[in-house]
């Protein structure tokens, strides 16, 4: 057992949810988001993967985010990435 941290993304942002398992429900338990600079993310693309690491590691930082399970996501497209644990 752990946190689950699902990540979802668009061209301007980026979106951290973590939900831990409470009985047979999923419990939210923190969020952030980031805007993101130009180029980062085109068109769902991720364009410059260690500006996006390097946000997203931010704002675990700033917002104590820890997980054991990672899922991400970008808002256009409809099908999460596999969990890939942390």
């Amino acid at each position: 057992k752990g946190n689950l941290m699902a990540i979802d993304f668009t061209d301007e942002s980026v979106y951290l949810v973590v939900a831990r398992q409470k009985r047979n429900e999923l419990e939210i338990i923190k969020m952030a988001s980031a805007n993101l600079p130009e180029g980062v993310v085109l068109n769902s693309e991720i364009i410059d993967p260690i500006t996006l690491k390097n946000i997203i590691s931010d704002l675990m930082e700033q917002h104590a985010i820890t997980a054991k399970y990672a899922s991400a996501k970008a808002s256009t497209s409809f099908a999460f990435s596999p969990i890939v644990l942390l």
